[in-house]
């Protein structure tokens, strides 16, 4: 009985331990396909450039954490235009954002893969601080 106790209080302890989850939302930026010769609103559609094709809204993100371990799945949302610098003709980028729920905290380095394109580490902080790629 004393066993079974003990076992029931180690159970309890080990899951009050667990590390909190948070929730990541970060922003990828990439090539737009220029479609005219004009300087287009920010906020609105963006097209992205052909040899990006593979990203895009629906496109898988991927969280692991520094053992490899897969951690949070989310998906890109729909293109948008924006302007990191400079606006102008040929100056916008093409931005799409994510939300992955419930990431855990503790685990020290993660990456972020868009798709296929390969992974990007991140600290912890700069993790659940807003992580943002760009691609192309």
């Amino acid at each position: 009985m004393k066993r079974i106790l003990g076992l029931v209080l180690i159970a309890l302890v080990a899951s009050g331990c667990a590390a909190p989850a948070y929730g990541v939302t970060g922003t990828v930026l990439v090539r737009p396909k220029l479609l005219s010769y004009h300087a287009p609103d920010e906020g609105e559609a963006c097209t992205v450039a052909d040899s990006l094709s593979d990203v895009g809204a629906g496109t898988t993100v991927t969280i692991r954490d520094g053992g490899g371990t897969i951690v949070g799945m989310g998906q890109l949302g729909s293109p948008t235009v924006t302007y990191p610098g400079e606006v102008g003709i040929g100056k916008h980028k093409c931005e799409l954002t994510f939300t992955i729920d419930k990431v855990p905290s503790g685990k020290g380095y993660y990456s972020v893969e868009v798709g296929s394109r390969g992974q990007v580490e991140f600290s912890e902080d700069r993790l659940f601080g807003g992580p943002s790629l760009t691609l192309g």
